[in-house]
C-alpha cells in the first residue's frame, strides 16, 4: 500500500480542487492581460509608421466588432465539423 492510502485527508480536494479554482481564476485574468498586450503590442509597431493616435487606433482596432460575432461562435462551436473531426 502506498502512503497516501493511510493518509486521513482526502488527496482529490487536497490537491486537484486548489487547481481546478486556480485555473478558473487565472485563465479569464491571463485571457484579459494577453489581449490588452496584444493592442499595446499593435500600437506600438504601428505608431512610428502612421503617427497613428492610441485613441484612432483603439477605436479603429473596435470598430467592426459586434456581439454577433461571438454569439455565432459560442453557440455553433461544439455542433460544427472541423477539418480534423470529417471523414
Amino acid at each position: 500500500m502506498t502512503p497516501s492510502r493511510h493518509s486521513p485527508i482526502d488527496s482529490f480536494n487536497f490537491l486537484v480542487v486548489p487547481r481546478i479554482g486556480a485555473c478558473v481564476i487565472a485563465v479569464p485574468l491571463l485571457t484579459v492581460f494577453m489581449d490588452f498586450a496584444g493592442l499595446i503590442g499593435g500600437f506600438v509597431s504601428e505608431h512610428p509608421v502612421s503617427q497613428l493616435s492610441l485613441q484612432l487606433f483603439i477605436t479603429r482596432a473596435f470598430k467592426d466588432l459586434q456581439w454577433s460575432n461571438f454569439v455565432l461562435l459560442l453557440t455553433s462551436g461544439p455542433t460544427r465539423k472541423s477539418p480534423a473531426r470529417r471523414g
